[in-house]
């Protein structure tokens, strides 16, 4: 499963909206996003215009990208986790810029 945090204003998450909704409708990656937005109209908007449909969850005070502490930097956004059985096995900092970008958590979670 690929955790992705991102906000509805900053401009990167949205870029890769797109992008995220393409692999997990190809079945390539289970995603989960989690929106740092404090309106959840902005959320909602961003998620209707890009055609999403993965399920996300909003966290307007921080407080799970806190809990992620070590993992990765509390106001780095997008990020993006890679879960295996529970755990994060792999992180991604900033967004994915292409499909190939994003392949490399698919091989990760192959060789797994």
């Amino acid at each position: 499963m690929l955790v992705n945090l991102w906000a509805g204003w900053c401009h990167p998450c949205v870029k890769e909206l797109p992008l995220l909704q393409a692999a997990e409708s190809r079945q390539e990656l289970s995603v989960v996003g989690v929106s740092k937005d404090v309106r959840r109209s902005t959320a909602t908007s961003r998620l209707k215009a890009a055609a999403i449909t993965y399920p996300n969850w909003m966290d307007p005070d921080g407080a799970y990208l806190r809990g992620l502490d070590g993992l990765v930097p509390a106001f780095a956004i997008p990020s993006s986790l890679l879960v295996v059985d529970g755990m994060v096995v792999a992180t991604h900092v900033g967004p994915f810029a292409n499909a190939d970008d994003l392949a490399g958590f698919r091989r990760y979670v192959a060789s797994s």
